[in-house]
């Protein structure tokens, strides 16, 4: 399910999956998918392994190393596979492992890191015990050791009975990382529905370590001023309860951490007894909002409590991301007093918010030396015409080479992603607060898609010779535009700095798309001045190419001279205007502005993009000649500053170098 995950993070031997062998014996291809997430940084851990015939043959063993390398073997021959990041981060990370023969491939977070050859024989598990996550074996279902365990969370995790290709596993990434099913079809999630989760130990164990509530703490009970252990000491777990001697030192304690972040309410609960407790015994129920730096007493327990009771506070003053709780003996004079306590709970609840999903708005392209920006908006609905602006929200955006991450914000903000070799970056969210009620989106004007291509050329218009790139605001039909610069630029290869790509007389091959309506009017309208006036072909939405020659010179800079766009207004002889006057409300067949989107192609140079904007208003009787007027003007908007050279999605004016 969404938001709930195996979670296999306490330290030790006791938390592990056993599978039944029929999940991959006799298999030659297969695909492993799963995700994980840790901060902790070891020589081992174990994430899948099975024995063969003996105790000694390794069939498939997967595991980490330290924090930047995944061991994979098969038959008891391997390869390392080194991750160009930290994987230890604390962040959740997608993990793949294909073989189709003798072929293992390896992804991580939907990127390729190898593949290698090893036998092409099929796995052979023959003892029903020998199929394991989160443990090494060394006897078949035992033989553990505390140095090689897994020590994460795990969630999604499938095995398919084929080799998937790199396309399939970068489509399970971007789907499960949306909140989807694997295949993209969609499923709900239990924590839009159920407001309040549970920190909870019932100490039903021998065991520091033990989570029984709907949410993990995050980490064990630690003991200071004890021995350490949770079988004996001054502090241990007897008789399924937390207890405490009356002769322990002074501010003998134990305390455990939860990440309260993002609730908006908290409670905090527990059973007590005694025995022997006296005005002489005291022990503190202490709470710390940062991390144990500072701490505050709430409640005192320095009588007899005769047959005890339940303890129960609001905490809500104390959430934190690094809340802990602690039990303190500031002072004991006896043997035979002793203290216990159980069931100690957080309830946690979130109020009712009204986002319902985060989305990332980008234009699809960007250049390797330069950052690009990324818009991120809380919605308060699934079409995002209105913005979450009742509290802030807290996103932490996937992947690395963020300006900035986690980042909170109010309605809307900007990031940048800064990628210095050409890839394709799958955007994403990897944690959200408040919870909302959708998957994050992403898109590219109109069009839903997360994928981000970085390339090491391309075009950005500038306000300035050597400026950044800027978005052409609204312009009005029959006017040139402000003066505008066509920069051609490339990544260095020796600086990693933008410089020129083009330089000298060029042409260039431009079109426009017209997209409402989708057929254009028949004569071309647009015309593109750069020392040249010159008009541009027309296009029909959904199909460009028509192309129109345009003559370029770009200097050492990489720059175009000035040059200025300019849509011919209405009331000119062969423009479909000239024939509304006379059509009367029929006008709105012919719509009167435009907005200009979209990008130039990368690598080879190439592409624009132009849509048109909205509908005059209906109007009738003394207003007619304002309605006409309105038909008689026409804009040109929104031309993005950075234009693709690479690809092309949703090109309005589009332009290609010849």
């Amino acid at each position: 399910m969404v938001n709930r995950a195996a979670n296999l993070s306490a330290t030790g031997t006791s938390d592990y999956i056993h599978w039944p062998i029929s999940l991959l014996n006799g298999r030659t291809n297969f695909t492993i998918s799963l995700w994980f997430k840790t901060s902790v940084n070891k020589s081992q851990q174990e994430i899948i392994h099975a024995l063969g015939s003996d105790s000694g043959d390794d069939e498939i063993e997967i595991y980490l190393i330290n924090s930047t390398r995944i061991r994979v073997n098969i038959r008891d021959d391997g390869n390392d596979y080194t991750t160009p990041s930290s994987f230890t981060n604390g962040a959740w990370h997608h993990l793949a492992v294909t073989r189709s023969g003798a072929s293992v491939c390896v992804y991580l977070d939907a990127t390729m890191l190898a593949c290698n050859t090893r036998s092409s024989n099929a796995l052979s598990i023959t003892d029903s015990n020998a199929l394991l996550t989160g443990q090494e074996q060394d006897s078949f279902g035992g033989g553990f050791n505390s140095k090689q365990a897994l020590e994460a969370q795990l969630d999604e995790f499938k095995v398919f009975a084929a080799a998937l290709s790199a396309s399939s596993i970068s489509s399970i990434y971007a789907n499960e990382q949306a909140g989807n099913n694997w295949d993209g079809s969609t499923r709900s999630n239990p924590c839009a529905t159920a407001p309040c989760e549970t920190f909870r130990d019932e100490f039903s164990s021998d065991s520091y370590g033990r989570s029984d509530g709907t949410a993990s703490w995050a980490g064990n009970w630690t003991e200071v001023g004890d021995n350490g252990s949770s079988s004996n000491g001054n502090i241990e777990i007897s008789g399924n309860r937390l207890q405490f001697e009356g002769d322990a030192s002074n501010n003998t304690s134990i305390y455990r951490e939860a990440n309260l972040s993002g609730y908006t309410s908290a409670t905090l609960s527990f059973d007590y007894s005694e025995s022997g407790w006296d005005s002489n015994d005291t022990l503190e129920v202490r709470v710390s909002a940062n991390g144990g730096a500072n701490w505050t007493t709430i409640h005192t327990f320095n009588s007899d409590q005769g047959a005890g009771g339940t303890f129960s506070q609001d905490i809500t003053a104390y959430i934190a991301g690094n809340f802990r709780l602690a039990f303190v003996i500031t002072s004991a004079n006896g043997d035979n007093d002793e203290f216990y306590i159980d069931n100690v709970q957080i309830e946690a609840c979130t109020t009712s918010s009204s986002l319902n999903h985060v989305r990332l708005e980008h234009d699809g392209d960007g250049l390797t030396c330069m950052p690009e920006t990324i818009t991120v908006k809380a919605c308060a609905d699934a079409s995002c015409t209105s913005l979450f602006n009742t509290g802030s929200t807290s996103v932490t955006l996937s992947g690395t080479g963020w300006s900035s991450n986690p980042i909170t914000f109010t309605g809307s903000t900007t990031v940048t992603l800064s990628k210095t070799t050409p890839q394709t970056v799958t955007l994403g969210t990897s944690a959200i607060s408040p919870t909302p009620a959708g998957a994050t989106l992403c898109y590219i004007g109109a069009t839903q898609d997360c994928n981000l291509i970085f390339s090491d050329a391309g075009f950005i218009f500038a306000a300035t010779t050597g400026g950044s790139g800027v978005t052409i605001p609204t312009q009005t039909a029959g006017t040139p535009s402000a003066t505008y610069y066509l920069r051609a630029i490339k990544t260095s290869t020796t600086t990693g700095a933008c410089e020129a790509a083009l330089v000298g007389a060029n042409s260039v091959d431009l079109a426009y798309e017209c997209n409402d309506p989708t057929t254009c009017y028949g004569t071309n309208l647009m015309s593109v001045n750069g020392g040249t006036s010159t008009i541009i072909s027309r296009n029909n939405n959904g199909s460009v190419s028509s192309y129109s020659a345009t003559p370029m010179t770009f200097d050492a800079g990489g720059r175009q001279c000035a040059l200025h766009l300019q849509l011919r207004r209405c009331g000119q002889s062969d423009h479909p205007c000239a024939k509304e006057r006379e059509l009367g409300p029929s006008f709105r067949r012919h719509q009167c502005l435009y907005r200009q989107t979209r990008r130039l192609r990368r690598d080879p140079l190439r592409r624009l993009g132009a849509r048109r904007l909205h509908r005059c208003p209906r109007r009738s009787g003394p207003h007619r000649r304002r309605q006409r007027l309105c038909q008689g003007r026409r804009a040109i908007q929104g031309l993005n500053h950075r234009q693709s050279l690479n690809r092309y999605r949703h090109p309005k004016l589009r332009a290609r170098q010849q």
